[in-house]
């Protein structure tokens, strides 16, 4: 995350860029525009490097027009994953607002929900995918009508649909395998993560010729090199509409048994090969307590109390710079905090509030803390505090709390920390 303080003789935009040097130039991520004004004031920007190198720099380009700019403290720094939580009295929410896997540890008093949503595991085994494998004159078909608005879209699958009229089909990723011959079988690795009970499912496109497709596709689940289950399944069927088939449930496998989906024609026709779909009968929702939890990218889970907690009295919904309203603080400068319930009074603070020349701690009762130190508090009400932020040489997020009433972490905040301060 690039910070610095910049001011400018006359408003003005600038960009703060990233890159390589020469021949390439190579962009790394950075290209963002920044309103300055003509007041010292704090600004923060954010990127993700696409790679570890040595040759990057930050360049600031001031444009065109003619005049002074002043940057002070400019600082680049590595920021904590997008990690978000948001406690409840009978619960919690964590986000993962990431595009990589994040474990969140350290939870405590917190269980999973008992429901029947959300399989332990559930993944996906396309023909494109390394697990899949066939024997026979197969040939790779694309049964597609496209993509609206580029969604997901690949030399398979392409950016809009080519028939906007319909029909409309998909096989998974735009593409699966078809064979014609009378003899050849498809193999999926099903690469088990655990023990367990587990259902099948074949994807199969309503592609316009499905009903030349074999009436009898028969696939057979294999564990420890024996079949242990066989079903048929009439893929002509699939004309009525893209879809999952079940092909087992319930199915009892073992990692050690290394099982895979198999199918070969039972009749004529062709035979189509394209993903199955493996969910496990073991809920990720099984009321077991959660002191860990791992999040796929972009996604979240709400977890319960074990004991329900008190409501908080008070919650603080944001934190701002006072003068300019943007969230980025200082220490030094006063801070805005906007909530409810910070008790009754609604006062700047006196000369009777000072202790000698010492400015006030707390007003009847409502102090703030920023990473962890004690604000000055000059004005409260029940819906806002105005305070100086404290010496502080931390530059990133910080965790911004109102006391004694509010309850540490009963607002939406990073993980890692919360609101951005400048010493």
């Amino acid at each position: 995350m690039p910070a610095g303080v910049v001011r400018a003789d006359t408003p003005r935009t600038i960009t703060v860029n990233s890159q390589g040097g020469a021949p390439n130039f190579t962009g790394y991520n950075l290209n963002t525009l920044i309103s300055i004004g003509t007041s010292w004031a704090f600004y923060t920007t954010s990127f993700t490097a696409p790679f570890t190198v040595k040759d990057a720099r930050m360049e600031f380009w001031v444009g065109a027009t003619a005049g002074n700019i002043w940057f002070d403290d400019v600082q680049l720094f590595p920021t904590g994953a997008d990690l978000y939580r948001r406690d409840f009295t009978n619960g919690s929410v964590l986000l993962n607002g990431t595009s990589s896997t994040q474990t969140v540890s350290g939870l405590t008093g917190l269980q999973r929900f008992n429901g029947k949503q959300a399989p332990l595991y559930q993944y996906i085994v396309d023909d494109a995918d390394t697990g899949f494998t066939a024997t026979g004159a197969w040939k790779t078909v694309n049964y597609n009508t496209g993509s609206l608005s580029g969604a997901g879209a690949s030399a398979s699958l392409l950016a809009e649909p080519q028939n906007a009229n319909g029909p409309y089909y998909h096989a998974w990723l735009g593409s699966c395998h078809q064979l014609d011959a009378s003899s050849g079988t498809a193999q999926w690795d099903l690469s088990l993560p655990a023990d367990g009970a587990f259902t099948i499912q074949a994807w199969l496109p309503a592609a316009p010729n499905a009903s030349t497709w074999t009436k009898n596709a028969v696939y057979e689940v294999v564990s420890n090199g024996n079949v242990i289950f066989s079903a048929s399944l009439d893929q002509t069927t699939a004309g009525n509409g893209d879809g999952w088939h079940i092909i087992a449930t319930g199915l009892n496998l073992a990692v050690a048994g290394a099982p895979f989906v198999r199918v070969h024609n039972g009749a004529s026709g062709s035979l189509i090969a394209d993903a199955v779909y493996a969910t496990s009968a073991a809920r990720y929702n099984d009321g077991t307590p959660a002191p860990q939890v791992t999040l796929w990218p972009f996604d979240g889970i709400l977890l319960q109390r074990q004991t329900p907690v008190p409501a908080p009295t008070s919650r603080v919904n944001s934190v701002v710079n006072a003068a300019s309203y943007q969230p980025a603080i200082a220490s030094g400068g006063f801070v805005s905090i906007a909530g409810s319930g910070f008790g009754n009074s609604s006062r700047s603070w006196t000369s009777s509030d000072f202790s000698g020349t010492n400015l006030p701690l707390s007003l009847d009762g409502i102090s703030v803390t920023i990473n962890g130190k004690a604000a000055y508090v000059e004005y409260i009400s029940p819906i806002q505090i105005n305070a100086i932020a404290p010496d502080d040489d931390t530059i990133g997020q910080v965790q911004v709390q109102v006391g004694p009433r509010t309850e540490p972490g009963s607002w939406c905040q990073r993980l890692t920390t919360g609101f951005p301060v400048r010493s």
